[in-house]
């Protein structure tokens, strides 16, 4: 649906952002070797916040699905597939599969 696909690329451009600033400038717990989990934390809470505040229109758990999922998936290592493809369309499925459990 269309509110998921903006949703997903809210969450891509709000968690990513604050993920790389906040956990470059704060990043003291390390997850991986150059991720941390007070930048997983800044990806979680901007993203849910700001997305939710920009586009009220998703319920708040299929939002908070979405935001951990891509929140995730920015973790992994993945180095031959950009963040930038991934974090959105691994969110919109996620948050395709919750509404439809819900």
């Amino acid at each position: 649906s269309l509110p998921i696909a903006i949703s997903a690329f809210s969450v891509l451009i709000l968690g990513d952002a604050f993920a790389a600033l906040i956990g470059r400038k704060f990043g003291t717990i390390k997850l991986t070797a150059d991720k941390s989990l007070q930048g997983f934390l800044a990806f979680c809470f901007f993203a849910g916040l700001g997305t939710m505040l920009l586009f009220p229109v998703l319920d708040v758990r299929i939002l908070g699905i979405g935001v951990l999922c891509g929140a995730m998936i920015e973790l992994l290592p993945l180095k031959f597939i950009n963040d930038n493809l991934t974090i959105p369309i691994g969110s919109a499925l996620c948050m395709s599969i919750f509404e439809r459990l819900i």
